[in-house]
């Protein structure tokens, strides 16, 4: 698989996706938590962390990211038993992709302070340039920025069609996401919106035990 990735644990398969200009060492204290309990296999997004930075902005595409995702679960899994993608931010969108996109193909989703798109084409081009400019910020080449375009308003006008069940979590003071979180909570018919207290976007890495308090129940439900 192109993707660099690490593994902990033992049980059902969990997959964690990072966000922008992050990488899978953010997940190490969440993954612990889990690992008691799971398979737990933490990825670096391509142009992240571990993971090659191709030249091409192409490879990028969302429709590449889900084709890394299925090498992803090629690759780890040991049972036929569906998998669980949880993902923060960027990542919380390419998960919330594979599962429209690959329907029947996942067992669960968890979503901490995922992004959604836009159904305003001001808003989504905004994003798409700030993301673009972003490379210092962020800490990746300006080639691995366009991972983070959003080029249509698929997942966000396709919320309705989600249907494994699906834990929506966001910092108590992730203002710019809460809004999403809100509106993944009332499209997706079996949905669970949690709040982390005291946290920002990045919950899972400052308030990992908080985050896998809220996870652990929602994993148990799926897997009894």
């Amino acid at each position: 698989m192109r993707l660099s990735a690490t593994e902990t644990g033992e049980g059902p398969l969990v997959i964690l996706l990072h966000g922008m200009g992050q990488s899978a060492a953010t997940w190490d204290d969440v993954a612990a938590n889990l690992a008691v309990a799971y398979h737990v296999v933490s990825v670096d997004l391509l142009g992240h962390g571990q993971s090659p930075t191709p030249p091409d902005p192409l490879a990028y595409r969302r429709a590449e990211c889900l084709e890394d995702i299925d090498e992803t679960i090629a690759t780890f899994r040991q049972t036929n038993e569906p998998p669980v993608l949880i993902g923060h931010g960027f990542g919380g969108y390419l998960a919330l992709s594979y599962e429209l996109e690959r329907p029947g193909a996942i067992r669960g989703l968890a979503l901490i302070g995922a992004a959604t798109g836009f159904d305003d084409l001001v808003a989504q081009v905004m994003w798409n340039q700030s993301t673009l400019d972003n490379a210092d910020e962020l800490g990746i080449e300006p080639v691995a920025c366009t991972l983070g375009v959003i080029a249509d308003s698929m997942v966000i006008d396709r919320l309705g069609e989600v249907d494994v069940p699906t834990l929506v979590l966001v910092g108590e003071h992730d203002h710019a996401f809460a809004g999403a979180a809100q509106l993944i909570d009332q499209r997706v018919a079996d949905s669970t919106l949690g709040v982390i207290a005291e946290a920002k976007h990045n919950a899972h890495l400052t308030q990992p035990d908080k985050v896998s308090q809220q996870l652990h129940p929602f994993l148990q439900r799926l897997h009894p």
